[in-house]
């Protein structure tokens, strides 16, 4: 192994995505030959002076990125086939039909509205431009809180989260991506630390890193954020900012309560603590506890977006603060983005006008219900205990399986999706999981024949034999 720390220092973004890519370097220039053994974790974390997590993370990215292969018992190997031979044994091992890597009904990975929705919305598009609005409204610069019948919109959709705003408080954002960044550049400065959940959706890790920000786990369980971790959490590192994702959470699809949500807010009052409240996922749920912005509106920052429930390709959110981060918010906007992007919130507004906006939710709404059925009927004893709701499940893991091990195997079938550790944030510890898009599959029958495969692999291995727990 000829990684040097050196090769580290020199690359962008986190710290485990650079092994990653220090590793594929290597291999791309022979100094790690096909097949040749990685070093144990543990061994190569004290030789670059990082943890045992961040090397786990590497080695399971080179998995996803089928350059190394994982064996439980044997260690991590550089990948002695090209991705296509891997599907083709695995396919022939399995006994079932082999399928196309190019386009792949079965990919798992992404949360996003299920595609059958986007039909009826596609076919308003071409009268959303056809109204009275100037062009000028359009293709110039907006303001950069957005155009004010923009912003009445968007006050129309939080109120079906829950969130009463009027439309003047309102500031129209280029998805939650770009109001978490707004929030984190107005209520942190590099070097502080920064409160999220022990396992978190992952561009968020990467945010905060290119922020500068401190990442701190705080403990979940199966309801969400524990708010007694969280107040030792503030006493231990002084932290200021805390960002919390409560309905649905990603990737555990937990929903916190109310009583919780309550002793969440007494410890961030008594610890004076800022929430960027992340609420994409509300309106799948056919009833929900109070947004914290409703309990603690002085101290919330509440973002959400049309991402998850309409299209995520309009990069189109919400976001309403305190009056006193109003201005800060909108400087913040204007130097990261000039503005939001008008011609995606034209074409909300008309989905919202003609009832189409409300038409897709319910329809998302149902349809992943259903496939949480259809999941809980395909998996059996794997599936998790609690009924499912939203895009994802997280699928936590028997016996010996590692994540990367097994996202490679199913990767081969064609079957893609993500490992748990992906998600651990800060120093947590590595999750052995796995979260699956219900929403990503094609159709409910590639579902079911993602799910059966997924199923058939955990309980047996690639020779047919069983997996000792």
């Amino acid at each position: 192994m000829t990684i040097s720390p050196d090769e580290l220092r020199g690359r962008s973004g986190p710290r485990y995505r650079a092994l990653a890519d220090a590793i594929a370097a290597a291999i791309a220039d022979g100094r790690l030959a096909r097949g040749a053994k990685l070093p144990p974790q543990r061994a190569l974390a004290e030789r670059l002076g990082v943890t045992v997590g961040t090397v786990g993370r590497a080695y399971d990215l080179g998995v996803q990125r089928q350059q190394l292969t994982a064996h439980v018992g044997r260690g991590t190997f550089v990948a002695d086939a090209e991705p296509g031979a891997l599907v083709h044994d695995f396919m022939a091992a399995q006994d079932v039909p082999e399928f196309d890597p190019r386009h792949s009904a079965m990919d798992l990975r992404t949360n996003q509205p299920v595609s059958a929705g986007y039909a009826e919305l596609a076919r308003a598009v071409p009268d959303a431009f056809t109204g009275p609005d100037p062009a000028a409204a359009l293709l110039a610069y907006p303001p950069t809180a957005g155009h004010a019948r923009d912003r009445a919109g968007g006050a129309q959709w939080l109120a079906r989260h829950g969130v009463e705003a009027r439309a003047d408080e309102v500031i129209v954002t280029a998805g939650a991506q770009g109001g978490l960044t707004m929030a984190l550049s107005v209520l942190a400065r590099p070097g502080d630390t920064l409160l999220a959940a022990a396992s978190s959706y992952p561009h968020f890790h990467d945010l905060a890193g290119l922020t500068g920000l401190r990442r701190h786990p705080v403990e979940i369980d199966d309801h969400g954020l524990c708010p007694n971790a969280l107040d030792t959490a503030c006493r231990d590192t002084g932290a200021r900012l805390l960002v919390a994702n409560l309905n649905l959470h990603n990737p555990t699809g937990a929903v916190m309560g109310e009583d919780r949500r309550r002793a969440l807010v007494a410890v961030a009052r008594r610890h004076d603590l800022w929430i960027v409240e992340d609420d994409v996922y509300a309106l799948l749920l056919d009833r929900r506890p109070p947004a914290l912005r409703s309990l603690a509106p002085e101290r919330t920052v509440y973002v959400t977006s049309v991402s998850k429930t309409l299209a995520p390709g309009l990069r189109l959110g919400f976001l309403v603060a305190p009056p006193r981060l109003h201005a800060r918010l909108l400087d913040a906007q204007h130097t990261l983005l000039l503005g939001p992007p008008t011609p995606g919130a034209k074409l909300f507004r008309h989905w919202l006008e003609l009832g189409l906006a409300d038409r897709a939710v319910r329809f998302q709404r149902d349809e992943t219900r259903a496939r949480h059925a259809l999941a809980r009927t395909v998996l059996g004893p794997l599936a998790p205990n609690a009924a499912g709701a939203g895009h994802h499940l997280w699928l936590r893991l028997p016996g010996r399986w590692r994540a990367g091990a097994l996202v490679e195997r199913l990767k081969a079938a064609d079957v893609h999706v993500l490992a748990g550790d992906l998600f651990a944030y800060g120093r947590a510890r590595v999750p052995h999981a796995l979260r699956l898009s219900l929403s990503g599959a094609a159709d409910r029958a590639s579902l079911e024949r993602a799910l059966r495969l997924l199923r058939h692999t955990v309980e047996h291995d690639a020779r047919g034999h069983e997996v000792v727990a």
